[in-house]
C-alpha cells in the first residue's frame, strides 16, 4: 500500500491538503488577532482595569520600600519648606533683605510642597473622612 500511494501520490496530495488547511487557518487566526472587535476591547479593557487595580493595591502598602521612601521624602520636603518660612520670619527683624532672600528660596518650592501635600497628605486626610462616613 506505501508503495501504491507513493506511486499514485494520493498520500502526498493528502499531507498537501493538510498543510494548505493549517497553513491557511493560522493566517487566519493571525488576521482576526490584528482587528479587535469591540467585545474584545471591552474585555481587553476589564483585564487591564484589574491588572492597575491589582497593582495598586500592592504599591499601596505601608511597609513596603517605595511607601517608606516616599514617607521619608514627602516629610524631608515639608520640613524644609515650613523651616525656610519660619526662618525668614525670624530674620525679618533683624535683616529684611537676608529674609526676602530666605523666603524667595521657600517660594521656588511651593510647587513641589504643593504636589506632596495633595497627593501625599491628602490622600490619608480624605481616605480618613471617607472611612468614617462609611461607618
Amino acid at each position: 500500500m506505501g508503495l501504491w500511494g507513493w506511486l499514485t501520490g494520493v498520500k502526498t496530495a493528502d499531507k498537501a491538503m493538510d498543510t494548505i488547511n493549517n497553513v491557511t487557518d493560522h493566517v487566519a487566526s493571525g488576521l482576526d488577532k490584528l482587528f479587535f472587535t469591540d467585545q474584545e476591547k471591552a474585555q481587553i479593557s476589564i483585564e487591564t482595569a484589574q491588572l492597575h487595580l491589582k497593582f495598586i493595591e500592592l504599591t499601596l502598602n505601608e511597609s513596603s520600600i517605595r511607601s517608606i521612601t516616599r514617607r521619608v521624602l514627602a516629610w524631608a520636603i515639608m520640613t524644609v519648606f515650613l523651616s525656610l518660612l519660619v526662618i525668614s520670619a525670624g530674620v525679618w527683624k533683624f535683616d529684611a533683605e537676608w529674609a526676602r532672600f530666605i523666603f524667595n528660596c521657600a517660594s521656588q518650592t511651593y510647587e513641589l510642597v504643593l504636589l506632596v501635600a495633595f497627593f501625599y497628605f491628602g490622600y490619608f486626610a480624605v481616605s480618613s473622612v471617607v472611612k468614617k462616613a462609611k461607618e
